[in-house]
C-alpha cells in the first residue's frame, strides 16, 4: 500500500529498486526521502542492476550512483537530527533467478520491519510479495517514470586487480568510508586488504573519548564489505603507520584513496619506489558532505562540512551532555 503518513516510523527497513540504466537513477529520490525520514536506526537500500555482473566496468557511474543515494538518505537523517541512522546501499544483479532470495536474505539478516518500494517497479514488486507478511510494504509514487532502457555497454573493459588495499581509521563507519569500501571492492578480482588504524595512532584526534575501539571498527568494515561482495577474500588487519602492508606486499596492484588522502598515496609510491616495490594504480574517490560532492582543493569546505568521523564525534559527545541530568 502507499503510506502516506508522516509520523510512521520503522527501527529497521528494506529500500528495494530495479536501477535498469546505471545513468538514470534520480526517480529513486522520492523513495529513499521517505524511507530515511521513516527509518530511525537502520536502513539497507538494496538496488538491482544488469551493471553487477559487469564488477570492475562503469567505475564512475556506479560511484555517482551510491554516492546519490548515500547523500540523499544523509541529508535527511542529519535535518531530522538522526546522524547515526545506519545506511547500507549494496548493489545485485537485476535477475529474477536470484532476486528473491537476495530479498529474503537482507530482510532476515537485518531484522526488517518495513520494505520501501518505488510504484511502478514491478521487478522487486514482484519479489517483494514473497516476504513474510509481517514485514509491512511501503509503495512510494514516483515524480517521473522510472529508465526502461538497459545501462550502456561500457566501452572499456572490465579492470579488476588480483588485490586491492585501502586504509582508514573506520571510525563510526559513514557514508564516506562506505563509498570508499564499495568502490575498493567493486574493482576487487581476489582479496581486498583494509587496514585500520591502530587506536594508540589516534590519541591526538577530537573528541578520543567518542572513539570506537579496534575490534568493532574492524569488524564493522569487514561485515560491511561481506555484505557489499560476497566471496571475496577480505583482510581487515590494524595499521600503525601510513603504508601498511603496501610498504611490504609486491602483490598489491591498486590502491584506493579519496581526493583528501592523495598526499598518503604519493608517500606510498615514493616508499615502493625505494624498496623497488611494483607500482600501484591509484583509484581517487571524492570526498562527499551532507549534501553534495566537494571539489578537490577546497579545503575549507573539506574541512567544515564533510561527513567525518569527527563530525559525527562531536555529535555523539554534544547530544550525550544534552541529554545529561542536571546536578550529574
Amino acid at each position: 500500500m502507499t503510506h502516506s503518513d508522516p509520523f510512521f516510523t520503522t527501527q529497521s527497513s528494506l529500500l528495494l529498486a530495479a536501477v535498469r540504466n546505471i545513468n538514470e537513477f534520480q526517480f529513486l529520490a522520492p523513495v529513499i526521502t521517505t524511507a530515511a525520514s521513516q527509518t530511525t536506526q537502520r536502513l539497507v537500500v538494496v538496488l538491482f542492476s544488469d551493471v553487477y555482473n559487469a564488477r570492475g566496468t562503469h567505475w564512475h557511474e556506479v560511484q555517482r550512483l551510491l554516492t546519490f543515494v548515500y547523500l540523499q538518505a544523509s541529508m535527511i537523517a542529519q535535518q531530522q537530527g538522526k546522524n547515526l541512522l545506519d545506511v547500507d546501499v549494496l548493489i545485485r544483479s537485476l535477475d529474477d533467478s536470484t532476486a528473491t532470495t537476495e530479498i529474503a536474505l537482507a530482510a532476515e539478516s537485518n531484522s526488517v520491519e518495513t520494505v520501501f518500494l518505488a510504484q511502478g517497479d514491478t521487478f522487486t514488486v514482484t519479489h517483494a510479495a514473497t516476504l513474510p507478511s509481517r514485514i509491512h510494504s511501503i509503495t512510494i509514487p514516483l515524480e517521473y517514470p522510472q529508465s526502461i532502457s538497459p545501462s550502456p555497454i561500457s566501452d572499456k573493459p572490465a579492470t579488476l586487480y588480483p588485490v586491492v588495499a585501502l586504509g582508514g581509521t573506520f571510525d563510526h563507519l559513514h557514508a564516506g568510508h562506505k563509498i570508499l569500501l564499495s568502490m575498493a571492492a567493486w574493482v576487487t578480482k581476489e582479496k581486498l586488504i583494509v587496514g585500520v588504524t591502530d587506536t594508540a595512532l589516534l590519541k591526538n584526534k577530537a573528541f578520543k573519548d567518542e572513539l570506537e575501539d579496534i575490534e568493532t571498527r574492524q569488524s564493522r568494515v569487514r561485515k560491511f564489505v561481506e555484505r557489499f561482495v560476497p566471496g571475496l577474500e577480505y583482510d581487515i588487519g590494524v595499521i600503525s603507520d601510513v603504508y601498511g602492508p603496501t610498504g611490504s606486499d609486491p602483490n598489491i596492484q591498486a590502491l584506493v584513496v579519496s581526493h583528501e588522502t592523495i598526499s598518503g598515496s604519493n608517500a606510498i609510491d615514493a616508499y615502493r619506489k625505494k624498496k623497488s616495490l611494483p607500482a600501484l594504480e591509484t583509484l581517487v574517490i571524492d570526498v562527499i558532505s551532507w549534501n553534495e560532492i566537494l571539489a578537490p582543493g577546497d579545503e575549507k569546505a573539506l574541512k567544515d562540512t564533510k561527513i567525518s568521523s569527527t563530525a559525527i564525534r562531536e555529535w555523539i559527545s554534544n547530544n550525550k551532555h544534552a541529554n545529561r541530568e542536571p546536578g550529574l
